[in-house]
């Protein structure tokens, strides 16, 4: 019983590692995507009100 429980004990918090590591990848892939797609419709209205701006001149 006791090497039943110290092989759980062992591969429990491994498991745990990738898990969170996953999540943590996932999270932070998802952030990553979410704050580039921000810059690129930040840059397209900058560049379209840089136009607007141009040809009112």
């Amino acid at each position: 019983m006791d090497k039943l429980i110290g092989v759980a004990a062992v591969s429990t918090p491994l498991w745990l590692t990738y898990f969170n590591m996953g999540v943590a990848v996932v999270v932070g892939l998802g952030g990553a995507v979410l704050l580039y797609s921000r810059i690129v419709k930040a840059r397209q209205e900058y560049l379209e009100v840089k136009r607007r701006n141009e040809d009112g001149s």
